[in-house]
């Protein structure tokens, strides 16, 4: 008699279990928010949880939603090569890019670089 218990206590849990809905959302990314660089040379996350992509045409960074471009300019905060050879994370969450050129810090509050020399 135990197990027969046993057997519909069982039996209702695992129904119980298993009747529970559960509901998995995909959203696709669209092809302006991708990444279609096929040259990707390094990958990281930083402590607020973006992605950052290094490849031989330029720095990226994944928000979750939106891929931002970084690439050189004339301006004196900006990348000094699109060549990204390493992306490293201090222990204090500083990214240090590593390019074909020199080393630059990713400054978050103002969404630019600086350059490091060495």
């Amino acid at each position: 008699m135990r197990r027969f218990i046993f057997f519909i206590i069982f039996c209702t849990i695992s129904f119980l279990c298993s009747a529970q809905e559960k509901k998995v959302i995909f959203k696709n990314l669209s092809e302006d928010n991708i990444l279609q660089v096929k040259d990707i040379t390094r990958i990281i996350q930083d402590k607020y949880g973006f992605i950052w992509i290094g490849t031989r045409v330029g720095l990226y960074k994944f928000d979750g939603k939106r891929v931002k471009a970084y690439h050189p300019s004339d301006q004196d905060n900006s990348l000094t090569s699109d060549d990204i050879n390493c992306l490293i994370m201090s222990e204090n969450g500083d990214l240090f890019i590593g390019t074909s050129n020199n080393l630059v810090r990713y400054m978050h509050t103002k969404d630019c670089f600086k350059g490091i020399f060495v």
